[in-house]
C-alpha cells in the first residue's frame, strides 16, 4: 500500500478509543498542515514497520456538533485546546497514541501557528526532524522499542 492510513468514522473512532490500544490521526482533507503531517507520519510509521494507522476526517461531524464528534471530544477533553469562551474542539491535525486505554502520545501542536507563518515556512527541516523525533519517540513507545 502506498499509505498506512485507513480511513474511519466518529463511531469507529469512538470504538478505536475505547478499545485500548490505537494510532489515530485526525484532519481535515483540504488542510495543508494536516497533508504534510500524515505525510511525515506516513514515512515514520513505514520506517518503523507499523501497518495501520486510523484516519478520522473530522471535517463535517465538527461542523454538524454530531453527537459521536461531540462524545470524543469529551472524552479527549484534557488534551484539547479550550478557547477563551471555554470551547473545546478537536483541531487538524491531532495525533493520538492510545495504549492499556491510556492516551500515551498526544499531539495537536502543528493545528495552531502563527497567524503570520505560513504552512510551507514551518514545515521547514528543522521543524520536521523535531516533530519527527516526537512522533518517533511516542510511536516507539507504543511498540515497546
Amino acid at each position: 500500500a502506498d499509505n498506512v492510513f485507513e480511513k474511519i468514522n466518529a463511531s469507529q473512532t469512538l470504538n478505536k478509543i475505547n478499545s485500548g490500544n490505537a494510532l489515530i490521526f485526525m484532519g481535515f482533507e483540504n488542510s495543508k498542515q494536516s497533508e504534510y503531517y500524515a505525510s511525515l507520519l506516513n514515512d515514520i510509521a513505514k520506517n518503523l514497520k507499523i501497518k495501520k494507522i486510523y484516519y478520522y476526517d473530522f471535517y463535517n461531524d465538527r461542523r454538524d456538533n454530531n453527537g459521536t464528534y461531540e462524545t470524543i471530544v469529551e472524552k479527549l477533553n484534557n488534551y484539547l485546546f479550550r478557547d477563551d469562551e471555554g470551547n473545546v474542539d478537536i483541531e487538524a491535525p491531532t495525533f493520538l497514541v492510545i495504549k492499556d486505554s491510556n492516551v500515551m502520545y498526544f499531539d495537536s501542536d502543528t493545528s495552531r501557528l502563527q497567524a503570520n507563518l505560513s504552512e510551507e515556512d514551518y514545515w521547514n527541516e528543522y521543524n520536521k526532524n523535531l516533530k519527527r523525533s516526537y512522533i518517533e519517540a511516542g510511536l516507539k513507545n507504543y511498540l515497546g522499542e
